[in-house]
């Protein structure tokens, strides 16, 4: 007897279909091709503003300003 109406043998098929799928087993996978997949982004260094000190204690007293309203709120 093989398991009845059929449902053990489709179930065995399933299980090998779904470990042939495994990313394992693709070829993107395999030895040096991971390298073509990834390729190295350069990244630009940011360039910050120069701004007045000032202009700096305005935004810091008008940031603390607005985190007392929020908290008001909450």
């Amino acid at each position: 007897m093989s398991g009845g109406a059929g449902h053990m043998s489709d179930m065995n098929n399933r299980i090998k279909q779904n470990r042939s799928m495994k990313a394992s087993n693709k070829q993107k996978f395999k030895s040096n091709n991971r390298d073509l997949n990834f390729e190295k982004v350069k990244s630009e260094k940011l360039i910050f503003k120069k701004v007045s000190d000032d202009e700096l204690a305005k935004f810091r007293i008008e940031i603390r300003r607005k985190a007392k309203l929020e908290g008001k709120r909450n």
